[in-house]
């Protein structure tokens, strides 16, 4: 294609006018307009469209004399085909004319069919790279001078679009890649979150107690006088542990005695004037009776009151609440006061609350994190849980799961606390991450 006669001053008046049209266009869409409309006046074109790098590959974005680019035109699918191709070629970051042999055999066919016979293929490259590409096509062929002018345009198109390229965001980014690939991964990643499992598991406070305790109860109705051990103190067996008041007890223990006395007096004396009295030999069998009825009131008395004094029948350490809490304070018969323990037989004691609760079996794992050394949990097994929830001091509703240690760790000390961790079955990722928003809105909704 010859020179359109205008000078050289009067084009490079032109192409700085271009330039200015292409820094003050307003929207993208303006942009895209001077682009592919405006060229004309710099060299004349029959077709000029702007193909724009989308996830790795070319879309047309604008087409000369068209207010907006429909894919389903025939034209517009050979112009998409053709430039992925050459995008994709080692000729696709040069700008040059563009020959048959880049194309495949359908595409060349249909060349004369959709586009002028000469294509000039001119691409954008900027500091945020690959902008895309700019076509232009012309009945003539176009010149080297010409050629020239529109490298120089489109260095200036590429600045100008980057100005409009949007930033990435997650979204944008999810959209660039290949889509079969994320589609694939998307159904591998769902399906594992449903056949993949876990261990199911909870956290709850937890305190180390004693197993088997023997518990020392009252005997009797009484008030406590003293509690003579103190929490911890190894104790021996028959050792003295709570005074009762014994008040009572040992006055009715001397009322007993006094009047078993009285009775035997009165019996002997019958005894010896029956030999001389028929009288005295009539009441001998009801005086006897009652020495038996006093004798057997006396010792009841006797055991009443050597029942305030509560002893230890094994050998151990006491375990005891804080003395003032007992001291002047009435029991009844069965209330336990304290326990003896045996301190190289512990358990713990885990009260996992309600809304963490886990389907638990007999020998299921535990750890424990003891305040006195969480670095270094100990191993457990459940040995059994309750299924009725109970108050506990916090003021909410606890299940309480009682645990053994193994029996290759040292044995920690009774009333330790901490944290523990207890291991209930196995469920899907998808559950177990899903679980406390599902009870969260099941609780809020009622459903």
């Amino acid at each position: 294609m010859g020179e359109t006669g205008r000078t050289s001053p009067d084009r490079f008046s032109i192409l700085i006018q271009l330039e200015r049209s292409v820094r003050n266009a307003e929207s993208r869409e303006g942009l895209s307009f001077v682009m592919v409309n405006e060229p004309r006046n710099l060299v004349p074109y029959s077709m000029g469209c702007l193909m724009v790098a989308d996830g790795g590959q070319l879309r047309m974005e604008a087409l000369s004399d068209q207010p907006f680019v429909d894919r389903n035109v025939p034209a517009v699918q050979w112009f998409e085909r053709v430039g992925k191709r050459i995008w994709n070629s080692d000729k696709g970051r040069i700008p040059h004319l563009v020959e048959r042999t880049e194309m495949d055999e359908r595409d060349a066919r249909e060349w004369g069919e959709y586009c002028p016979a000469h294509i000039y293929w001119l691409p954008l490259s900027a500091q945020r790279g690959d902008m895309g590409a700019l076509l232009f096509a012309s009945d003539e062929s176009f010149s080297e001078n010409n050629q020239v002018l529109f490298n120089h345009f489109g260095e200036t198109c590429a600045h100008a679009l980057q100005l409009y390229k949007p930033r990435i965001t997650f979204r944008k980014a999810l959209t660039s890649l290949p889509r079969r690939p994320v589609f694939i991964l998307s159904i591998i990643a769902f399906i594992l979150l449903f056949v993949l499992q876990v261990r199911l598991s909870a956290l709850a406070p937890v305190e180390v107690v004693p197993a088997d305790p023997f518990v020392v109860a009252a005997p009797i109705n009484g008030v406590v006088k003293e509690i003579v051990v103190r929490s911890s103190q190894s104790v021996g067996k028959d050792e003295l542990l709570v005074l009762l008041d014994d008040t009572e007890p040992r006055n009715r223990f001397e009322v007993a005695r006094k009047a078993l006395k009285v009775a035997e007096e009165e019996y002997s004396s019958s005894r010896r004037g029956a030999f001389v009295n028929a009288r005295s030999l009539e009441l001998l069998a009801e005086q006897k009776a009652l020495v038996e009825q006093r004798k057997a009131e006396a010792e009841y008395a006797e055991d009443i009151l050597a029942r305030t004094r509560l002893t230890a029948d094994i050998p151990g350490v006491a375990v005891t609440p804080p003395p003032d809490r007992w001291e002047g304070r009435p029991v009844a018969v069965g209330e336990a006061i304290m326990s003896i323990a045996d301190p190289g037989r512990v358990e713990v004691r885990i009260m996992l609350p309600v809304k963490d609760a886990v389907l638990l079996e007999p020998g299921n794992e535990v750890l424990v994190f003891l305040d006195s050394d969480p670095l270094n949990p100990l191993k457990g097994r459940v040995k059994y849980s309750d299924y009725m929830p109970e108050s506990t001091p916090a003021g909410d509703y606890a299940h309480i799961v009682t645990a053994v240690f193994d029996e290759t760790q040292d044995v920690p000390r009774i009333g330790l606390q901490g944290t523990a961790k207890v291991y209930g079955e196995h469920v899907s990722i998808a559950y177990y991450l899903f679980r406390r928003p599902l009870i969260a809105l099941r609780q809020a909704t009622g459903l």
